[in-house]
């Protein structure tokens, strides 16, 4: 079931474009018919730097820092609800107030953040391959792209901050805050270095957390009933935070003391549902819109 979800899931997001006006039932089903991109962008295109570059050229290169800055303010990213609702579950009406909508939130979030001189300035760097191409020469543009990217998460927070009060009920809020929780954690899990194997007993792991405890999770959504939606990603928060301290990753103060043995998992490495979800939310949803003229 988990795996029908994500991939009508990842097809849905898949096809950028204008964002459609959002159905009053949040159906995963619907999405396939729909370009239902969180911000409304037009179609991706490559950065002026990249276009025309072939493998090992110098668009590469960039290409590689660029995404390794991304991944510096991913946590930002996602520690702000209302920027993880923007990706994920903005079409579902049951998320707002009356009178407040999924589309006039996207419109909004849209027109403040471009607004922001942090985005002015990400755009303008970006776009210009003078620019690129001297820092990368002193050795300066991570370093630079990181402050950049790092600037228009703290500002893209702060403007969620400001809308999901405007826009979420507060049981839908809470559930939002939840699920940020759980997806901070799957992008811990995706960001860990650990070995092919160690990935593939992982990701089985989190695979088995999301079958038994979010099967049940969107529908939950569709009827409105966040308090039982906030219950099921309470519980596989749990679970999950018990898998992440037995890797390592990360630490609690009270973990499971005694934990059920799980199976062995298949010794291929398959991405789990967190981090097909993260890796393209971050590649596409985060950071295409960049490119726009």
């Amino acid at each position: 079931m988990v795996k029908k979800l994500l991939a009508v899931l990842l097809a849905a997001m898949m096809m950028c474009g204008v964002f459609a006006v959002g159905a009053s039932a949040f159906s995963f089903e619907e999405f396939k018919s729909v370009k239902s991109s969180a911000f409304g962008f037009a179609e991706l295109s490559a950065p002026v730097s990249a276009q025309g570059g072939g493998e090992g050229s110098f668009a590469d290169i960039v290409e590689a820092i660029r995404r390794e800055a991304e991944n510096s303010a991913g946590e930002k990213f996602l520690s702000s609800p209302a920027y993880v609702v923007s990706m994920t579950f903005w079409q579902c009406e049951a998320l707002y107030k009356n009178g407040k909508t999924g589309r006039g939130f996207v419109i909004a979030f849209e027109a403040a953040y471009k607004a922001t001189q942090e985005h002015k300035d990400l755009v303008a760097f970006l776009d210009n391959d003078t620019e690129l191409r001297a820092m990368y020469d002193r050795g300066l543009l991570k370093d630079r792209l990181v402050v950049l990217y790092n600037a228009f998460a703290d500002r893209m927070i702060s403007i969620g901050e400001v809308l999901e009060k405007e826009y979420f009920t507060p049981t839908a809020l809470a559930f939002i805050k939840e699920w940020r929780d759980l997806s901070l954690l799957g992008f811990k899990a995706e960001q860990a270095n650990l070995t092919p194997v160690k990935r593939a007993e992982i990701n089985a792991k989190i695979n088995r957390i999301e079958s038994d405890h979010l099967d049940n999770l969107f529908q939950k959504m569709n009827d409105g009933d966040f308090a039982e939606a906030t219950r099921l990603v309470k519980n596989a928060i749990k679970e999950l935070e018990k898998v992440l301290v037995e890797y390592g990753i990360i630490t609690i103060n009270n973990p499971d003391p005694d934990p059920k043995p799980e199976p062995k998992p298949d010794p291929e490495p398959t991405a789990s549902f967190f981090a097909q979800i993260w890796n393209f939310i971050l590649r596409w949803f985060f950071f295409g819109w960049i490119w726009m003229k």
